[in-house]
């Protein structure tokens, strides 16, 4: 067995003391660096911080990175600890009687509302700087550069590594999927990135593995393990619930349909190419290729309190770079003349550019729903106040 360091047990005792020391944060520099000056593919080659945040606001505006940023807010992947822990930090505030509760009445009028949140939110950000600033010094998962493996491990991992297991001989264990550390024996592994709590190995198999293989022996294992999965899934269902592979797979790989949106295009574009073209005459032809896009909308969208009737094809178009939008959902249509509800208010936040697709999660996760006749989501657009506008139908 390859054992991972369990980072979770010694984080807080052994790690943290250790991040403010110069070998340490000269360590972060450096993975940081590495990873930024390989991942952008632009002629910039940054020596500082400083280069990295002018380049970025020179060519995005006025942007998130910062002197406060944690390497995790560099990651190729979108994470929401820090979401998570700046709105239960905000209800433990309130509840301490810290912060003045949002009392705001949200009325008919949207531009009032945005400028009595965006007042709420002047009075907020400074209160909770320097919690925010301090999760982000001391969190675990900021520490987790994801995306950036080959820079990350063989700078902050390795640098910790020797320090708090210095009787071990460290090396970097690399191929072109993954870079680990690992001990001299390969019963030890030091990977942040692939530390997994619930795993008996913390994680330390499966870093080894990824490591080790070759990009082909590490795609048959993968697709192996998927179709027993599915067949699992399959095999122990109820004879009702067992319904096509291919859209179990993609309930079951949500987090991944974003990155393979191409290989459903390419299918669509098979089936259209294949099979529709002997079969159908083009207006057929068109209906079946409809009906096969509100098949994967549906699976895209399991617990959706509401009916996506938005295009297949604008799903993963991106809509707004704001880091934080809002909508508010009144209740004024004849449904609850008699029933009359009071406005709800959805606040969705990310780091990244927003899709149409990523809304629509975050409404899911948030309970959103559309219980009238007018059930149907047909349109999203966020204005520029930062106001999600949207149109339902029956």
């Amino acid at each position: 067995m390859h054992t991972n360091y369990n980072f979770k047990e010694n984080w807080y005792n052994i790690i943290v003391p250790l991040l403010n020391t110069p070998k340490v944060k000269n360590a972060i520099k450096k993975g940081i660096l590495g990873y930024m000056n390989n991942s952008l593919n632009n002629n910039v080659k940054f020596k500082s911080y400083k280069n990295i945040f002018d380049h970025l606001n020179n060519i995005q505006g006025n942007c998130y990175l910062n002197i406060n940023s944690s390497p995790s807010d560099y990651s190729s992947r979108c994470t929401e600890h820090q979401t998570e822990f700046e709105e239960n930090l905000i209800d433990k505030l309130e509840k301490d009687g810290i912060l003045k509760k949002d009392d705001f009445v949200y009325t008919d009028d949207d531009e009032a509302n945005y400028i009595n949140y965006e007042k709420y939110r002047k009075y907020l950000e400074p209160i909770l700087e320097p919690y925010i600033n301090n999760y982000k010094k001391t969190h675990i998962d900021s520490y987790c550069l994801w995306g950036g493996c080959h820079w990350w491990n063989p700078t902050f991992c390795l640098t910790l590594a020797n320090i708090v297991m210095p009787n071990e001989q460290w090396r970097v264990q690399s191929n072109d999927y993954h870079t680990t550390i690992v001990n001299s024996d390969n019963t030890k592994i030091f990977d942040i990135l692939y530390f997994d709590e619930d795993d008996e190995s913390f994680g330390g198999n499966h870093a080894f593995e990824n490591s080790s293989m070759t990009l082909d022996e590490i795609k048959k294992r993968n697709d192996k393990e998927n179709e027993q999965r599915m067949n699992d899934k399959v095999n122990n269902c109820m004879n009702n619930e067992i319904y096509n592979p291919t859209f179990n797979q993609l309930n079951t790989e949500l987090d991944e349909i974003g990155s393979n949106i191409n290989k459903m295009e390419k299918t669509l574009e098979e089936l259209y190419g294949f099979v529709l073209n002997k079969t159908f005459n083009d207006e057929e032809k068109d209906f079946k290729i409809f009906e096969f896009q509100l098949k994967i909308i549906d699976e895209l969208f399991p617990n959706a309190k509401f009916d996506v009737s938005i295009d297949f094809n604008d799903l993963n178009k991106v809509i707004t770079t704001k880091k934080e939008i809002k909508l508010i959902q009144d209740f004024k249509c004849y449904c609850y003349e008699l029933y009359p509800k009071s406005d709800k208010t959805f606040i969705i936040k990310s780091d990244k550019p927003m899709t149409i697709r990523y809304i629509i999660n975050e409404l899911i996760k948030q309970d959103f729903k559309l219980e009238c006749n007018h059930r149907f989501l047909e349109f999203l657009e966020v204005n520029d106040k930062g106001i999600v506008e949207y149109c339902t139908g029956s």
